[in-house]
Order: C-alpha cells, then sequence, then structure tokens
C-alpha cells in the first residue's frame, strides 16, 4: 500500500528555514562574543548551548509564525 502526502505546510517550511537560519546566525553571534567579550578564551560551553537554542527556536517560531497557512 503507497501512502501519499499532500503538499507541506508553508508553515513548516518557513520554520525549517527559520532554524537553520537561526544556527548560521548562532554561529556568527557566538563567534562574535568569542572575539570581542571572551577575549583571552572560549565562550563557556552553557552560554553556547543557550545562545544556540535561543536563536534557533525564535527564529523558527517567529518564521513559523508569519508564514500563511497552506491552503
Amino acid at each position: 500500500m503507497t501512502e501519499t502526502s499532500g503538499p507541506v505546510e508553508t508553515k513548516v517550511k518557513a520554520a525549517t528555514i527559520g532554524a537553520g537560519a537561526g544556527t548560521v546566525i548562532s554561529t556568527f553571534l557566538v563567534w562574535g562574543l568569542d572575539e570581542w567579550v571572551w577575549k583571552a578564551e572560549d565562550v563557556p560551553d552553557p552560554v553556547q548551548g543557550m545562545i544556540y537554542f535561543l536563536v534557533s527556536a525564535g527564529l523558527a517560531f517567529v518564521a513559523g509564525y508569519q508564514a500563511k497557512h497552506t491552503a
């Protein structure tokens, strides 16, 4: 039995792209903090984890929220 699915919801596509963009932006944010704030040592792992989580989840949420539903 072959099951076919309908088109992917626009909100899901937008949230996925938002999460990916959040990862890229988080990487640059951590790099910037490493260069300008924590000059002598690396950004602490818990701070990096929170940055990756908050930025990626935040952008995924905003992108999914702003996208229109698939008709």
